[in-house]
C-alpha cells in the first residue's frame, strides 16, 4: 500500500541517475498501483535518496495519492481537472449517452473510472501538468518520469483481448503516446528526448474462441495432492511449484509427478459435467491436458529438432 518501500532489493535506474547527479535530476511517476513505485525506487526512505514525485491511485475512490513521508505529492497533479469531460467523451463514443462505457455501466462507479479510455485522457495530462509546471526539462539534467497506462492490463483481464474495450483501450494508449510525442516536442525540444515504451505479459484469447478448453489450476494441484500428498505449492500458466521437503516427507520426486501428469486428461481437470462427457471444443475427454511435462533441470537439455514430415519443431 505504498507504507514502504523496503522490498526493493537492488536501486532503481532513477536512483542510480538521481546519486549521480547529487538528486539535482527531477524523478517522477504517475501509476496507478503502489508496486508501480518499483520503476523509479524508493525516494528519499533510500539513505542520500530525496523526495521524488510519486503518485497512484486511491482504489476507494481514484484519487491520486502518495505517501509524504518518502515522496513528494505535486500540486501539479492535484489541481489537474478535466475528468468528467473526459468521461463524458467515452460516454458519447458509441453514439449512445447512457453513462456506459459500450454496455459497461461503470462511468457513475468512482471506483471503475479508471478502467476506461476517458481516464487515460485525463492521466495523461496529468503527465503534461506535472512537466509543464515542475520545472521537468527546463535543465541540461536529463529528468525521468515514468508511467503505466494500466487499462490494456486490465481490460484484458476483465473482457479478454478479442474484446472491444481492449481494442478502445490500445487506440486511445497510442493517441496519447502520440499526444505526449508532441507535448514533448513542443516544450522540451525535437530531438531532445527519449521515449522507451515496454509491455507487462502477454495475451491470449478465450478458450471457447479457440475451439478448445482452459486448464483448471486449482482443479490440477487438487489432483495432483489427491494422488501424492501435500506437495504443491502453486500452479502457474507455465509452471508448478512443489514444496520439496514435503515431496521428501511423501516418497516422491519431480520426475514421478511430471510423469503422472503427462497423462493427465481433460476429463480429470474438468470442473464440469459436460466437458468431462463431451470433452472440449475439438478435444475428447481423454486427451492429455499438456503436450509435455518435465523437471525444470531438465530444460537445457532440451533441443528444439524440425520434425521432416510436417516441417513443425
Amino acid at each position: 500500500d505504498g507504507e514502504s518501500s523496503r522490498f526493493m532489493l537492488v536501486p532503481a535506474l532513477a536512483e542510480s541517475w538521481d546519486e549521480a547527479h547529487d538528486n539535482r535530476a527531477l524523478i517522477g511517476m504517475v501509476g496507478y498501483e503502489p508496486w508501480h513505485l518499483g520503476m523509479i525506487g524508493k525516494g528519499a526512505e533510500t539513505p542520500g535518496g530525496d523526495k521524488d514525485d510519486a503518485v497512484w491511485l486511491d482504489r476507494d475512490d481514484n484519487q491520486w495519492i502518495s505517501n509524504a513521508d518518502h515522496y513528494r505529492l505535486p500540486y501539479s497533479i492535484l489541481e489537474t481537472g478535466g475528468l468528467e469531460a473526459d468521461l463524458a467523451e467515452t460516454d458519447a463514443a458509441d453514439g449512445r449517452i447512457d453513462g456506459a462505457w459500450r454496455d459497461n455501466e461503470i462511468l457513475e462507479d468512482i471506483t471503475r473510472i479508471e478502467e476506461v479510455p476517458g481516464f487515460m485522457t485525463f492521466q495523461t495530462r496529468a503527465i503534461e501538468n506535472l512537466i509543464t509546471e515542475e520545472g521537468y526539462g527546463d535543465d541540461r539534467i536529463t529528468d525521468l518520469i515514468f508511467t503505466n497506462y494500466k487499462q490494456i492490463d486490465r481490460n484484458g483481464h476483465y473482457y479478454n483481448m478479442a474484446a472491444p474495450e481492449v481494442e478502445d483501450s490500445l487506440v486511445k494508449a497510442d493517441e496519447m503516446l502520440g499526444r505526449l510525442e508532441d507535448f514533448l516536442n513542443d516544450r522540451v525540444g525535437r530531438g531532445k528526448w527519449v521515449m522507451v515504451v515496454t509491455a507487462d505479459h502477454g495475451q491470449q484469447p478465450d478458450e471457447e474462441v479457440l475451439d478448445s478448453y482452459g486448464i483448471a489450476p486449482k482443479e490440477m494441484a487438487a489432483d495432483i495432492e489427491a494422488e501424492f500428498g501435500d506437495v504443491v505449492q502453486s500452479v502457474w500458466p507455465t509452471q508448478i511449484f512443489f514444496d520439496d521437503a514435503a515431496l521428501r516427507s511423501e516418497g516422491t520426486t519431480v520426475a514421478e509427478v511430471a510423469r503422472w501428469l503427462y497423462n493427465y486428461t481433460i476429463e480429470q481437470n474438468a470442473t464440469e459435467s459436460a466437458t468431462q462427457v463431451a470433452g472440449a471444443g475439438r478435444f475428447e475427454p481423454g486427451e492429455r491436458v499438456l503436450s509435455m511435462a518435465i523437471p525444470a533441470h531438465q530444460l537445457p537439455q532440451i533441443r528444439c529438432v524440425r520434425d521432416p514430415a510436417s516441417g513443425s519443431r
